[in-house]
């Protein structure tokens, strides 16, 4: 083949590999155990535990070596491994943009990173994902829709009333600026159709740690009038009580339906976070 010729098809090949998603599979690589299991017996491939057997084993679930070593009838149970299937969202409204310093990546890179990249996981696993309000599909189809979708973002600060599959998983990933009462009424509406779910809040280290001082023009990122602050330094402690306070809702909200937390500072590796998340909606069983 000549090399022009050669040097095209590989430059078409690479442009279906952008960045965010060459980053998402190395990720995704970095955190990825093999397939999971659910820690309870049941059809599955992965060994789990011998147990002593009961009337209703049959003889094909013996074990006959072990039973053999220790003199007792033993069956050897293997783990429940078993789809599920897990719709992802991530906002995508003006406040996303924000990175406090240049070296930090934006919030919004930071939730398409790991979107893409639990989904690369739970695809790998067999399971069924999707953006929440299109369809879920299993395979390497379901990471390219999850790309396609984050290519093209609604922009939408909440996320949309979409039907769920009950004992479905939901993720949500935010900044979760809107009011506390807007959060807990998206919770509540997928709680309700009978999904169990996890927030991710993304958090911008200024946004948390306030290190501003002296006089300060804050400008928002959507259309909010600039705000000057003469000496920001004296109102740090009240701007973190109540950045505290609404940590807290967030959780509280969380809770109360039985829905996980994660809090995740742009500054800190994303494998952590990808790791926390992948391994609690692993664990969860049905």
């Amino acid at each position: 083949m000549p090399k022009p010729v050669m040097r095209a098809e590989a430059e078409h090949l690479a442009s279906k590999f952008p960045p965010l998603r060459l980053a998402a599979r190395r990720l995704a690589a970095t955190v990825r155990q093999g397939a999971h299991g659910r820690r309870r017996s049941g059809a599955g491939e992965a060994f789990w535990q011998f147990r002593p057997y009961q009337s209703f084993d049959t003889a094909l679930a013996v074990d006959w070596r072990q039973s053999a070593k220790r003199g007792q009838v033993f069956v050897r149970q293997r783990e429940w491994q078993t789809a599920q299937t897990v719709w992802l969202w991530r906002k995508g409204s003006a406040s996303m943009a924000y990175a406090s310093a240049p070296a930090l990546p934006t919030k919004q890179a930071r939730a398409d990173l790991l979107v893409l990249a639990l989904a690369s996981l739970l695809a790998a696993g067999d399971e069924a994902v999707g953006l929440l309000g299109a369809r879920a599909r299993a395979g390497a189809g379901a990471v390219d829709a999850v790309a396609e979708g984050l290519d093209h973002p609604s922009g939408a600060a909440t996320p949309p009333r979409s039907a769920v599959a009950r004992a479905g998983q939901v993720v949500l990933v935010s900044d979760f600026l809107a009011a506390p009462e807007q959060t807990a009424a998206d919770v509540a509406a997928l709680a309700a159709a009978g999904a169990e779910g996890h927030l991710v809040h993304i958090i911008d280290p200024a946004e948390a740690d306030f290190p501003f001082a002296g006089r300060v023009r804050f400008e928002g990122m959507a259309d909010e009038s600039a705000h000057v602050v003469d000496q920001a330094d004296a109102i740090a402690d009240a701007y973190r009580q109540r950045w505290r306070a609404r940590r807290a809702a967030l959780g509280d909200i969380a809770r109360r339906h039985g829905w996980g937390v994660l809090h995740h500072l742009t500054d800190s590796p994303p494998e952590t976070a990808l790791l926390n998340l992948y391994t609690h909606l692993t664990e969860t069983v049905r």
